[in-house]
Formats: structure tokens, sequence, C-alpha cells
């Protein structure tokens, strides 16, 4: 499964930016993925900060989220998500919440976020994936085929679409399409 957990260099560099008369390491401490509690840590501090303004807030309630999440603290990184959500949705932040509930096996509210971030970027292929893979989960094989086509659509190269969208024909008795997928899978792994 693809996993993407990022902020866009766009809002990341506002973030950073407006945020010069903070601490300095402990920016860098709540942006770095290698160590989920110091960022944790780091992001909290920079959340008591009461001159952070909404956007602001929403991408540190991300990066906090992102922690959580890396840490396998699904409940407290939806939580913080949620805030950001609320703060200033996008699509990374509702594609990150349905990652956490699909990690929860909450696989309805994962496919209400995955959609959200799909109406923010039509382009998303990892949402359409792991909405897919949802879908799939809930054996509602038709939508999962038309998810696992539309990534393969964006992204041709990317193997896991094609397995799963194989499995997910055979599922449907149509076994010449999944054979097919399955070679392709196989030509491209």
């Amino acid at each position: 499964m693809i996993k993407i957990k990022k902020l866009g260099s766009t809002g990341l560099l506002f973030f950073v930016l407006q945020t010069l008369s903070v601490q300095a390491q402990i920016i860098e401490d709540c942006i770095q993925h290698a160590n989920p509690e110091r960022a944790i840590a780091a992001c909290t501090e920079l959340l008591k900060d009461k001159t952070q303004t909404r956007p602001q807030l929403a991408a540190l309630y991300q990066l906090r989220g992102v922690a959580h999440d890396n840490n396998g603290k699904f409940g407290k990184a939806i939580a913080d998500y949620s805030r950001a959500i609320r703060l200033k949705p996008d699509d990374e932040v509702h594609f990150n919440r349905g990652e956490a509930y699909f990690n929860q096996q909450q696989y309805r509210k994962a496919i209400k976020d995955f959609s959200r971030a799909i109406r923010f970027n039509r382009n998303m292929a990892n949402a359409y994936y792991t909405r897919g893979t949802s879908y799939f989960h809930l054996r509602r094989f038709r939508k999962a085929i038309k998810d696992f086509s539309r990534t393969i659509h964006l992204n041709p190269q990317y193997a896991p679409a094609y397995r799963n969208r194989a499995v997910a024909y055979k599922s449907r008795g149509k076994n010449n399409k999944a054979a097919a997928d399955y070679r392709k899978y196989m030509a491209l792994k």
C-alpha cells in the first residue's frame, strides 16, 4: 500500500517562513519524520504559541498527526487530522486521516475521507488506490475496480493497482481480465 504522509512544499514553506520568530530547532524537530516522539513533543510546543495563524495551526496539527500515525497511535492521529481539517481542509489532510481510519479497519470512514481528498485533487492516485482497497475490504468489487482503474490511468507504472484490480476481477468471475492484470503486475514488479 502507498503510504504518503507529507505537507505540500508550498504549505510547508509558508509555515516555515511565517514562524521564523520560533526557535529553528523546534521547527526542525516538528517537521522531521525519523523520530515520532520528538516530532510530537516539538509540534505540541509550537501549538502553545498563541500567535500562530489558522493555516499554521492546521499545518502543526497535521504534522503532529503524521507523527502519531508513524508511531501507530491512529486515534490520536485522527484527532489531530480532524483539528487540521476544521482549521484548513485540503486533500493531504483528508488523505492522511483516511489512511489512519484505514489502518483501524474503519473502511467506511476511510472511504469518506479519500473521497473528500479526491474532491480537492482529482489527480490524487494514492487516494483512488486506497479508497479502492477500502471498497475491496467491504466486498464492493465494482467500485474497487473503478478506483484501481483510475489509479492505473493516473499512474500506469504502479504495479499494486494491477494486482489489486486482478484480485477484484477474479472476485467477480472475470478471469481473463484478472489474468491480464496479473501479467501486467508481474511485468512491472
